[in-house]
This record gives C-alpha cells, sequence and structure tokens, in this order.
C-alpha cells in the first residue's frame, strides 16, 4: 500500500501520517508527540520538507534503516547494546546486497547518520526508538 504521489514524489503530510498511524497502532507512542513534520525535517538527509508537503531525497532510506534497526535488534544483549561488529555480521547474513546499501563506509558512519535512532557507546550501539 503505497501513498499516493505527484510526479514530483511529493506526499501531503497529512497523508503520511493517517497511513504511518494506520500501518502502526502505537506510531504516536513510539515517535512521540512531535509533529511529523519537525520528525522529517530533523532528517533532512533523507526527506526534505516543504510547507505541508514531503518527499524522499535518498530512496533506499526505509531499507537501510529497516536493515540497520533489524541487525541492531538481533544484536542485542540483555542490557540494550549490541556490539558494531556483530551488526555488521548480522547484516551481511540478512542481506546479500549489503555493500550496495551501505557501500565501502564504515558501519559506524552511517550509525552516526541517525543520532535520534541509534545511540553510540564506543563501540556498542543501543536503540532510541525500539
Amino acid at each position: 500500500d503505497s501513498i499516493p504521489c505527484d510526479i514530483d514524489g511529493w506526499v501531503k503530510l497529512s497523508r503520511l501520517g493517517t497511513k504511518l498511524r494506520e500501518l502502526d497502532k502505537g506510531f504516536e507512542n513510539r515517535f512521540g508527540r512531535k509533529k511529523l513534520s519537525e520528525w522529517l525535517s530533523e532528517l533532512s538527509s533523507q526527506f526534505e520538507v516543504k510547507g505541508q508537503m514531503v518527499r524522499v531525497i535518498d530512496p533506499e532510506f526505509f531499507e537501510r534503516l529497516t536493515l540497520l534497526r533489524n541487525a541492531c535488534i538481533q544484536a542485542q544483549h540483555i542490557d540494550g547494546l549490541a556490539h558494531i561488529g556483530q551488526i555488521g555480521q548480522i547484516l551481511r547474513k540478512l542481506d546479500a546486497r549489503f555493500e550496495s546499501h551501505f557501500g565501502k563506509k564504515k558501519l559506524s558512519k552511517w550509525l552516526e547518520r541517525y543520532p535520534h535512532l541509534f545511540k553510540r557507546q564506543g563501540n556498542y550501539v543501543s536503540l532510541t526508538i525500539e
């Protein structure tokens, strides 16, 4: 189920918000009471927000973010921390196209791109949003 967008990929924020709440009943609890436009503006390297419209800049953002999140969850210890090396190993098992999604950039650099989602503590990472 996709959200209709215009020829340039723009979607109304209200439609996106409605769709997110349909897909995830706990959406507001998970992401807080912050306005969707404010939250997406914090992801300015992935989304462009203009007024009440938004579009994806990085078309592989969601796939890459889902892979990172799933690998982090699988690598988590009881204390909620996951070792970066173990996350990398799991990523390679989850997606044979790992290199094409992440390139040659160090995994730690990708995690640092999303400080509102992943908290780095030395060689360990925790999720800020489960």
